[in-house]
C-alpha cells in the first residue's frame, strides 16, 4: 500500500512524478515516476489498454492507492533573465533604450568574435531561434537548433560558458508551492554520481517543494539555451526529448541526431581577445536585451504569426522554376539554415525598429549574415539600405500621399464627424494649431497599406499600443504629430460624445502637409 503526498507534473510531458510512502517497508521520501513501466507492474493487462483506458486505470489506481495532498504543475517555459539589469559590482540598471542597446551591440559581437563569420553567425542565430523555438518547430516539427562540435582547448570551452552565462543569467526561480532550479551548463562529467555509472539528465534540474527536500527532475528546457558538454550517445538520445523545444551546443558528445548543424575544426580556429572582452563587459546587458527578446509578443497568437512568417521566408528562398513541380520537399538541413538567418535578419530588424541598432552596424552585420547563410547569391549591385517608415522624410511623404489622396472624404473644420460614415480624418484646431486627425486604427489601415507599395521602406508591426507607441515616439520628439507629455500616443474627442479617454488619434500639424516650394 502507498501514501501519495505530493504529485509534480513537468509542463508538456504526460508523466507524474509522486512521493509516495511505504507503508509495509516503512520507507519514506521516495519517489517514483508514475510512466507506463511503473503502471504496467501495478494494473494488470495495462499495456493492453488504448491511450484513453490507460489515463483511466492510472486515476482510479491512485485514487484507491494514494492519497493526495498537493499536487504542483512545473512549468519548463522560464525566463532567462530578469528584466532589469544587474551590473557585477550591484547596481541594478533599468532597461533603457540606451541599456538595451547596448545589449544589441554586445550581442551581436558573436559575430564577429571568431575568425570565420560562420561561426558567429551560426551561434548567435540559433540563440535568437532558440528564444522562440517552440512556436517555430510548431510550424516545422523536424527542427532541431542544435550545433555540435568537438575540441580540448580549453579556451574555447571558456568562451562557450562565458556565451551561456550572459545568454542564461537566471537559473533559479522561485514560485509560490516550490523553487526550481535548471542548469546552464550540463557537463555530464562533472556531474557524475557517485551512486551511478554514469549521469543522467535529471541531475542538472532539481525542483525543492516547500517543506520537502529537493529533488532531482527532469525538466524541459524550452525557449532557452543549453550548453551540454561530454555526453555519450546514450545520453544525447536521453536528453533529446528535453532539449528540441531549446538552442543547445552539444560540445565533445555523442551524435546528436542523423545530420547536425556542425562546426569544424577549421570554423573554430582563432577567435579575437578583444571582442571577448567587450562582449563579457557587456553581458548583464546582453541578458536584460534578449529576456525583451524572450518576450517580444504580447501573445502567444503574435508568437505564432511570427514564426508563420519566419518560415514563410524561409520557404521562400526556394523557388520553383517548373511549373509542373506540384509539391516539393525542402531538404531539413536547408530549410534549417534558412530558418536561422530570416531569423537573425528579424532580430535585426527588431533592432533598428525600436532604436537599439544603428543602420550603418544593421547593414554590417546584414551583409556578413548573407555571405553566410546565402553565398550562392552575391549582390551584384550595392543595395539600399532599407528605411524605416518613421523615419520624418519618409512619413512626411506618405502622408501628403494619402492627405491628398483623400481630400474628399476629409471632415472640414467646424463640421462633426460621424462614426458609423466612412471618412478619411478631420481639419481640427487644437491649442491654435490646424491638425488633420484620424483614428489611430483607421491610420494604421491606411498608412500599413501604403508603405506595403513602397520599395526599400520596412513595413511597421503596429498590431498593438506597445508597437504604436514605439514607432510614434520618434516621431512626436520631432514634433510631426501631437503627442500628451511623454505619450506619444494622443487621445482625443473625435466624435464630440465624451469618448475622450478611449479615443485614440494621429494628429498631424496642417503645415507639415503642405509640400515643400521646389
Amino acid at each position: 500500500m502507498y501514501n501519495k503526498v505530493r504529485s509534480i507534473s513537468i509542463d508538456g510531458f504526460k508523466t507524474d512524478y509522486i512521493q509516495l510512502q511505504d507503508l509495509e517497508g516503512g520507507q519514506d521520501d521516495i519517489w517514483f515516476i508514475v510512466d507506463d513501466k511503473f503502471l504496467s507492474k501495478k494494473i494488470v493487462n495495462y499495456r493492453n489498454f488504448t491511450p484513453g483506458a490507460q489515463q483511466k486505470e492510472k486515476h482510479k489506481w491512485l485514487k484507491r492507492h494514494a492519497d493526495i495532498e498537493m499536487e504542483i504543475s512545473v512549468s519548463s517555459d522560464l525566463p532567462n533573465a530578469s528584466r532589469k539589469i544587474h551590473l557585477p559590482n550591484g547596481q541594478v540598471l533599468s532597461n533603457s533604450r540606451e541599456n538595451l542597446s547596448k545589449g544589441v551591440e554586445g550581442f551581436l559581437k558573436i559575430i564577429d568574435l571568431f575568425e570565420t563569420p560562420k561561426t558567429g553567425c551560426y551561434i548567435a542565430a540559433a540563440i535568437l531561434t532558440g528564444f522562440h523555438a517552440a512556436a517555430i518547430r510548431e510550424r516545422v516539427p523536424s527542427l532541431r537548433v542544435w550545433i555540435c562540435c568537438s575540441s580540448d582547448n580549453q579556451t574555447l570551452k571558456d568562451i562557450f560558458k562565458e556565451i551561456s552565462k550572459a545568454v542564461v543569467l537566471k537559473t533559479k526561480l522561485e514560485k509560490r508551492k516550490y523553487k526550481i532550479h535548471r542548469k546552464r551548463v550540463l557537463d555530464y562529467q562533472r556531474y557524475l554520481r557517485k551512486d551511478r555509472l554514469e549521469a543522467g539528465f535529471s541531475d542538472f534540474s532539481r525542483v525543492k517543494i516547500h517543506g520537502i527536500k529537493g529533488i532531482r527532475i527532469s525538466v524541459p528546457y524550452t525557449n532557452t539555451f543549453a550548453l551540454v558538454m561530454n555526453a555519450n550517445a546514450g545520453q544525447v538520445r536521453e536528453a533529446t526529448p528535453y532539449l528540441e523545444n531549446a538552442a543547445a551546443i552539444f560540445l565533445n558528445c555523442g551524435r546528436a541526431e542523423p545530420a547536425p548543424l556542425r562546426l569544424t575544426s577549421n570554423d573554430l580556429f582563432g577567435f579575437h581577445p578583444d571582442v571577448l572582452a567587450q562582449f563579457k563587459q557587456a553581458a548583464p546587458y546582453i541578458s536584460a536585451m534578449l529576456r525583451q527578446w524572450w518576450e517580444a509578443f504580447d501573445s502567444d497568437k503574435l508568437e505564432c504569426e511570427w514564426a508563420k512568417e519566419m518560415e514563410y521566408r524561409a520557404r521562400g528562398a526556394f523557388t520553383i522554376s517548373d511549373k509542373r513541380i506540384v509539391r516539393l520537399e525542402i531538404e531539413s538541413q536547408a530549410m534549417r539554415l534558412q530558418l536561422l538567418y530570416q531569423v537573425l535578419l528579424d532580430f535585426i530588424e527588431w533592432s533598428v525598429f525600436f532604436g537599439l541598432l544603428s543602420e550603418e552596424n544593421a547593414a554590417h552585420y546584414q551583409s556578413v549574415a548573407q555571405q553566410v547563410f546565402a553565398p550562392e547569391s552575391p549582390i551584384s549591385k550595392p543595395t539600399a539600405i532599407l528605411r524605416q517608415a518613421n523615419a520624418p522624410d519618409v512619413f512626411l511623404a506618405i502622408m501628403r500621399k494619402l492627405a491628398a489622396d483623400h481630400s474628399d472624404s476629409i471632415v472640414p473644420e467646424g463640421q462633426e464627424c460621424v462614426k458609423h460614415k466612412n471618412f478619411f480624418g478631420a481639419w481640427r484646431t487644437i491649442s491654435d494649431v490646424r491638425y488633420l486627425v484620424m483614428e489611430e486604427d483607421a491610420w494604421v489601415q491606411w498608412f500599413s497599406k501604403e508603405v506595403k507599395h513602397m520599395k526599400e521602406v520596412v513595413s511597421p508591426k503596429l498590431d498593438s499600443g506597445n508597437q504604436r507607441s514605439a514607432f510614434l515616439r520618434p516621431l512626436g520628439e520631432s514634433a510631426l504629430i501631437k503627442k500628451s507629455g511623454d505619450n506619444p500616443r494622443y487621445r482625443y474627442d473625435l466624435f464630440k460624445n465624451g469618448t475622450r479617454e478611449k479615443t485614440y488619434v494621429v494628429a498631424i500639424p496642417a503645415d507639415s502637409l503642405q509640400a515643400p516650394a521646389a
